[in-house]
């Protein structure tokens, strides 16, 4: 029986492997999934969806490089595969490659002009390269196509905030809270816009609720103490920037120091 089973084993197509190789990945066994695929491209060596699902798992387990290489490989045997363009993208944004990411992601975005994702994508990539009118234009695309795009208006808010638009950043940031109400870098960020505005108190309203969220950040406390020397607090400024420096803020120590001794 062992025998026949081997023998089976041997006579597996490479469509068979791929297959195993999805249940694999299915069920967490990443680096199973990767052993089945590499059995796969040896019996062809030109199975496409082989070396793209290779690097879907090989950027899932943090192997970047690799997976870039999979996906190139996909991409030289058909050069119309969007979601290759996609993937590879995405691994070099964890490699901080924003320049390729971007290219690969307008590939991608020429190949399926509908895809939210794809400009969401790149306009994160473009908001990390200080391009953050292309930024706000990709994610304003992102949100055209799907207006409840997860992160979007966080990312666009981000971006406003970079060209100082502080009205549209908040706007932003307020729709971001009614997706996400727990997400405390959406109160600190349009606390930002708002003291941008010389909102303070609507600021340091922003800051509190972030801090409730988010009590161990640190850089919470010292943007709080900051604005509220800014409103004429510096009793609630100084406890704030206390509270940073315990928490082993680098830039607190500085503003404790001069503000508060």
């Amino acid at each position: 029986t062992l025998l026949m089973f081997t023998k089976i084993g041997i006579c597996q197509t490479a469509e068979e492997l791929s297959l195993q190789a999805r249940n694999r990945y299915n069920e967490g066994d990443y680096v199973g999934a990767i052993k089945l695929l590499n059995k796969a491209i040896e019996k062809n060596s030109d199975y496409v969806e082989a070396y793209y699902n290779r690097g879907h798992a090989k950027r899932v387990m943090e192997d970047f490089e690799g997976a870039i290489m999979d996906f190139s490989k996909a991409i030289s045997l058909d050069n119309t595969y969007s979601d290759a363009y996609f993937e590879r993208g995405l691994s070099k944004i964890y490699l901080k490659d924003y320049n390729g990411a971007i290219i690969d992601f307008s590939r991608s975005i020429e190949l399926s002009p509908s895809d939210a994702a794809a400009f969401y994508h790149r306009g994160f990539s473009k908001s990390m390269s200080n391009d953050f009118s292309g930024a706000i234009n990709d994610f304003n695309n992102s949100v055209n196509i799907d207006s409840n795009y997860e992160g979007v208006y966080f990312q666009r808010g981000n971006a406003k905030l970079g060209i100082n638009d502080f009205i549209g950043a908040i706007t932003d940031f307020t729709k971001a809270i009614q997706l996400d109400s727990e997400n405390a870098d959406s109160y600190a960020l349009r606390g930002s816009a708002k003291a941008g505005l010389l909102d303070f108190k609507g600021a340091i309203s922003d800051y509190s609720v972030a801090i409730n969220i988010s009590p161990q950040e640190s850089d919470n406390f010292l943007e709080r103490g900051l604005i509220r020397i800014k409103a004429g607090d510096k009793n609630g400024a100084c406890m704030d920037l206390k509270k940073a420096v315990q928490l082993e803020n680098l830039n607190a120590s500085k503003f404790y120091n001069y503000h508060c001794k």
